[in-house]
């Protein structure tokens, strides 16, 4: 379990991250509901993602390749405690600049 403002803070200063690397980032985050989370978009001219995340501690990542139009990324069903939650940033950070990389 992660507590809901941290996850909010978290992902907020993770944000700032990306931005500092040329994405536009939006930042949402909802304690209405029966699964309070937030979720971090990202997005330029070459990819599309998503880091899903909950209190539960359940994270999602989808990543979409602009170029293809396809799915490049999916990683459902990853394990986010206050211990790691910094591991699977820079796991969807990697993935979204790796795409960069692949032109």
């Amino acid at each position: 379990m992660v507590s809901f403002e941290a996850l909010e803070a978290w992902l907020t200063a993770e944000a700032e991250a990306l931005r500092a690397k040329g994405f536009v980032v939006r930042v949402k985050c909802s304690d209405v509901g029966s699964k309070p989370g937030g979720c971090l978009e990202a997005e330029d001219n070459r990819a599309a993602g998503l880091l899903s995340v909950w209190v539960s501690g359940e994270a999602d990542i989808d990543i979409v390749d602009l170029q293809t139009k396809e799915m490049a990324v999916l990683k459902w069903g990853l394990r986010m405690t206050d211990a790691n939650h910094t591991e699977i940033f820079r796991e969807f950070a990697e993935d979204m600049l790796s795409l960069r990389r692949s032109d």
